[in-house]
């Protein structure tokens, strides 16, 4: 699958039943969509239930060190394609931009996903993106802001200058973006462990690590942390 299934899933919106908590598992499920996997939303709840175990805090905190990377920090002129991106390619459709502070273990704010690139504009789909767009947006778009804690069917352009201030901040905070190929690679491991908890809960297999794994290979849970069966040992 590509990165534009993972847009096409973010236009598609949440599930009525079963969506998500927050936008961090909204993005995470958009983005097993995007690599063809089945139950996306439901797993995507057993990550954000289990990934405070990997990092005692929450999702929000663990999605920057553990699929958001690597991550390019972004400006104003960026995301209104005046200015590349040093060192990354440009800007696409199946992106996750997410706002954050920087600081490793600090939570990121919001994540969403990146459905369109045209002209000068940038425009992404969220969950609850309320909390980020309505402080400085209302009246910037045609489209009318929403509850909070849903989903906004309206796309939202991050190249709006009255997001931004003089500091460079979007809506307060730095502003990232982390490529489909990039998160997807990570999330691969995620998604093994997440359909092992799936399946059997807590009841993990532990075994004997097997011959020819690489080394290193932790054998742990990449969400809980526990003993784990690992992605190279066949069961």
């Amino acid at each position: 699958m590509t990165a534009n299934h993972v847009a096409n899933a973010a236009l598609r919106g949440v599930p009525q039943n079963g969506g998500p908590a927050n936008c961090h598992q909204a993005a995470v499920a958009w983005l097993m969509k995007g690599m063809n996997k089945f139950h996306a939303w439901e797993l995507a709840q057993i990550i954000g239930l289990m990934a405070p175990a990997a990092n005692p805090n929450r999702i929000a905190e663990w999605l920057p060190s553990h699929i958001y990377l690597p991550h390019q920090q972004l400006t104003q002129p960026m995301v209104a394609h005046a200015a590349p991106i040093p060192g990354a390619v440009a800007l696409a459709r199946g992106d996750i931009l997410f706002t954050w502070d920087g600081t490793p273990g600090h939570a990121a704010m919001h994540s969403m996903v990146v459905t369109r690139v045209t002209g000068n504009h940038t425009y992404i789909r969220g969950f609850n993106n309320q909390a980020t767009f309505l402080p400085t947006m209302v009246g910037a778009n045609p489209a009318p802001m929403i509850a909070p804690d849903v989903y906004d069917p309206n796309d939202r352009d991050v190249a709006d200058a009255r997001l931004w201030n003089a500091a460079g901040l979007f809506a307060g905070l730095n502003l990232y973006r982390v490529t489909y190929s990039n998160a997807a690679a990570r999330m691969r491991a995620v998604v093994f462990a997440a359909w092992r908890h799936f399946l059997f809960g807590n009841r993990w297999r532990h075994v004997t690590p097997a011959t020819g794994c690489p080394a290193g290979c932790p054998h742990t849970c990449p969400l809980c942390a526990g003993p784990a069966v690992c992605a190279h040992v066949p069961t």
